[in-house]
């Protein structure tokens, strides 16, 4: 019982975790490469923060999904976005920032789409209180 209730609380950790909202930030992918840049502000060092980012398919026709690339030793992501998004769905990748050193870091999170990319330049500054 004491093993079963273990591999319960560790399955569940992540949904547990301590982590406050950015908010959202929405992409629309279009036929072009795109460049963006997100900022996490200040966040105490050992604290997490995410961020939604949301693509959206165009009302008139699906965008294939070939990869979606997070980088940046502090940075970490999920995604929710299928192979094929259909015209006007949208999908969602939460992107936590989670400093473990006092100072500047950069990343990038790298949307990978049939023929063009979108591309979300990250940073965030951990610091102590």
């Amino acid at each position: 019982m004491k093993k079963l209730l273990l591999a319960l609380v560790l399955a569940c950790a992540p949904v547990f975790s301590f982590a406050q909202s950015m908010g959202t930030f929405a992409v629309e992918a279009k036929p072009v490469d795109q460049y963006y840049r997100y900022n996490f502000g200040n966040v105490t060092v050992g604290m997490r923060m995410f961020a939604d980012f949301t693509l959206t398919a165009p009302a008139n026709e699906a965008v294939q999904v070939k990869g979606i690339t997070i980088s940046g030793a502090m940075y970490d992501a999920q995604s929710n976005c299928p192979v094929v998004l259909n015209p006007g769905l949208t999908c969602t990748t939460r992107v936590f920032f989670w400093p473990r050193l006092e100072g500047g870091a950069w990343g990038s999170l790298v949307f990978n789409l049939q023929d063009h990319r979108i591309i979300i330049d990250l940073f965030g500054y951990g610091w102590r209180r």
